[in-house]
């Protein structure tokens, strides 16, 4: 009975302390806030809870655990030279690029979304769009080199995907009534109320005869395919053309470039904008939102098909237009990949928000007077392209903090991940670290350093999380404080705080970007063999000639390859090239290392250990070989005689047929290259081979047949010639002198014995 006791409280003990384990594991979150002494800290009376009216509270696991397979990421911005300069030359944009590649390795990111189409045009020579502004300084104004090429070719070189950021529809992004546009249109001859009131086309003109729009602009050849909206130009969604124009250079791009991804951002139909001023300078009712004045009432009526005409319909009718142009971007691609063994994905950032359950049952739980992307503005149904299968991966931008009232960081994350449930798409979140700039110097959340790392802890409770993106490249380069004004300080320091801690915990190691299966070419093999020499990992890959990169990974020389890899120990990720000997320095020459392969969809193959080779040795047994002349000796026979050991499998060259003449008498010098057959180690040695004549040999003596030799004479069988005694081949004579010895020695034993006696 004792016994059961203690087996019974064993077991409880061992339930209870895992139960405190799990809570200890976490840390209930509590509001950042601002104290009365001008101090942040947590406020623990004021617990954050998932969303607003749930009383489920925010947890945030104490540790971040790195994953072997996880995409990490930021945003290069180019309108506006946001985060890239406008540069003169070649030289200038690859220093600017490399800086950034420099910048992005550091946080051991994986990935480069850079914007190539910020306002219909190129950063890439096209024969659909014209030269970006933000390359060249004037948009239509070509530069001397290819940007793309080398950016898409910088990036693999470095391990990272390319993912390649296009804006499908919009064609300017400054309001035309902003004064510095105003005045130049001004100049041009029209009043301030004609550019009011241009219509899309006549903006289209006066803005191509400022030189702000080229004349290859689509938007200049096409202006009756953009519409118009608080002063700024996009194409028409609703225009047939204006979907085959944005499908033709995506086309384009992927035929030119090996890039590794179509991205785009949430840009669509208009967001809601702030309302406009009437000449009285009053609110202008509705003028906030697109639609409003029915600025594409002609192209719905054109193509409207079966929607209705009610306001539900034409929601439907926009959001289908957007969704057609998805459909024809997929297109593209599947036929691309499928004709060239290619696996560019496709990826959508959109809005946070898709829409709230108040308004749709299958919406997340956040107030019906935050913004969304389906309804009202953007028509954007991301919820049904994950649902089809229409995308490789969704990074949402979910730009708050856990106690935002509008848009919770926790709810928005575990609805996004519920929407990824059982399909094919990827899910990378989009983060907000620019914030603790914006926001910071009124919002308390933004002043906690911690902010975005606790989002990157949270992120590990939610199994469909598949990386994350940082916005953008500028907040992930520290600000110098000491250039910038006192008030601006504290919300600067957060940020590089913030850096600080991203860079130490959830990005302090390298993983793989998440493989996409259904791309794949299915034509990627395992490395075959691998060695470590001198300090060196080498290896050639014979058998693939369409991969992506090689993935290195360290471990322990008892570590099979298996238990190196699943260790996730990434010490680089290596751009494939066909044919290429590869040769990898090595910082720790004391661990042991796997290589495997990764194809463009970045499945990987098995990996092969590689194996540890010491430096060529080479013994020639003999070094000096005697030959008859004309012996008719070959080089085979001479790598016989010399016997040859080694330590690697190598191949042996001879100089032998040009060195020695097996005709004439004399002494050959042979050199011997020992080339390893596995690494690039040559031995060279000499062998000394000497041609002698035949010796010569004394004549045979032959007896003169003159001269017979006397017969053999044989003893008298009746006479012992010399008195041998029979059968012992003794002689009689020795028998005698050796019996006399006898004798003598027994007389002098017996006289001593006597003489003892008488004494």
């Amino acid at each position: 009975m004792k016994k059961l006791f203690i087996a019974v409280l064993s077991v409880l003990m061992f339930f209870a302390t895992t139960a405190v384990s799990a809570d200890e594991g976490e840390t209930e979150l509590n509001r950042y806030v601002k104290n009365a002494d001008g101090t942040y800290g947590y406020d623990e009376s004021k617990p954050v809870y998932l969303y607003g009216g749930s009383d489920e509270r925010v947890k945030i696991p104490n540790t971040y655990v790195q994953e072997r397979v996880q995409f990490k990421s930021s945003w290069i911005a180019t309108i506006f030279n946001l985060h890239f300069p406008q540069v003169n030359t070649e030289e200038e944009f690859i220093n600017k690029y490399e800086e950034r590649l420099d910048q992005m390795e550091s946080w051991n990111m994986n990935a480069v979304i850079f914007q190539v189409s910020p306002l219909l045009d190129a950063f890439y020579p096209s024969e659909l769009n014209p030269t970006s502004q933000f390359l060249s300084g004037k948009q239509g104004q070509d530069v001397n080199y290819d940007p793309l090429e080398y950016m898409v070719k910088a990036t693999h070189d470095r391990g990272m995907e390319f993912h390649a950021w296009f804006n499908p529809y919009r064609v300017t992004n400054s309001d035309i009534d902003a004064p510095a546009i105003l005045s130049q249109v001004v100049a041009l001859g029209y009043t301030a109320e004609e550019v009011k009131n241009f219509t899309p086309a006549e903006q289209v003109e006066a803005l191509n005869k400022l030189g702000h729009l080229s004349n290859d602009n689509f938007a200049v050849k096409n202006p009756h395919l953009v519409l118009k909206f608080q002063g700024k130009l996009f194409l028409n969604p609703g225009e047939p053309e204006v979907i085959k124009h944005v499908a033709d250079t995506v086309k384009e791009v992927v035929t030119k470039y090996d890039i590794d991804a179509v991205h785009y951002d949430d840009y669509f139909y208009p967001y809601k904008g702030a309302l406009r001023k009437d000449p009285e300078g009053k609110d202008i009712p509705g003028s906030d939102v697109f639609g409003t004045f029915e600025e594409d009432r002609e192209t719905f009526l054109k193509y409207k098909g079966e929607f209705d005409d009610t306001p539900a319909g034409i929601e439907a009718w926009r959001r289908d237009n957007v969704t057609k142009l998805v459909d024809a971007v997929n297109d593209v691609l599947k036929t691309h990949n499928q004709t060239t063994k290619s696996a560019v994905q496709f990826g959508i950032s959109p809005f946070g928000i898709w829409e709230h359950k108040a308004n749709d049952p299958r919406g997340s739980n956040t107030p019906a007077g935050s913004s969304q992307s389906y309804s009202k503005t953007i028509f954007a149904d991301t919820y049904q392209w994950i649902k089809d299968g229409k995308l490789d991966y969704i990074s949402p931008q979910i730009y708050w903090s856990f106690s935002a009232p509008a848009a919770p960081y926790g709810e928005i994350a575990r609805w996004w991940d519920s929407v990824v449930e059982g399909t094919d798409v990827k899910l990378y979140v989009g983060h907000a670290n620019y914030k603790h700039t914006s926001n910071g110097g009124w919002d308390a959340d933004w002043m906690n350093p911690d902010e975005i790392n606790n989002q990157m802890k949270f992120n590990q409770k939610l199994k469909n999380i598949s990386g994350s993106s940082i916005y953008s490249y500028a907040d992930i380069v520290k600000s110098d404080i000491d250039s910038l004004d006192e008030a601006l300080r504290p919300r600067n320091i957060a940020k590089n705080d913030s850096i600080d801690i991203l860079k130490s915990d959830s990005f302090s190691k390298p993983s793989l970007t998440p493989s996409h299966k259904r791309l794949s070419p299915k034509d990627t093999s395992p490395l075959q063999s691998a060695s470590i020499k001198d300090g060196k990992l080498v290896w050639t890959d014979a058998l693939n000639n369409n991969a992506r990169f090689y993935v290195i990974y360290k471990g322990t020389p008892s570590q099979t390859v298996e238990e190196i890899i699943a260790a996730g120990n990434i010490v680089d990720r290596v751009n494939f090239e066909a044919g290429k000997n590869n040769i990898y320095d090595l910082e720790d020459v004391n661990a042991a290392y796997a290589i495997t392969v990764l194809d463009k969809a970045y499945v990987e193959t098995t990996g092969v250990k590689a194996e540890v080779i010491e430096p060529l040795s080479v013994t020639l047994t003999e070094k000096s070989i005697k030959v008859k002349l004309n012996s008719g000796l070959t080089e085979t026979e001479l790598l016989e005689l010399v016997k040859i050991v080694s330590n690697h499998e190598t191949i042996i060259t001879t100089d032998f047929s040009q060195k020695v003449d097996l005709s004439k008498v004399g002494e050959y010098t042979v050199n011997i290259k020992v080339s390893s057959s596995v690494t690039d180690e040559i031995f060279e040695g000499n062998v000394v081979v000497n041609v002698e004549a035949d010796t010569p040999t004394d004549p045979e003596v032959k007896p003169d047949p003159e001269v017979k030799p006397d017969p053999e004479v044989k003893p008298d069988p009746e006479v012992n010639p010399e008195g041998k005694l029979p059968g012992t081949g003794v002689s009689s004579t020795s028998m005698f002198m050796v019996g006399g010895l006898v004798v003598m020695g027994s007389i002098l034993v017996l006289y001593s014995r006597k003489k003892k006696s008488m004494q």
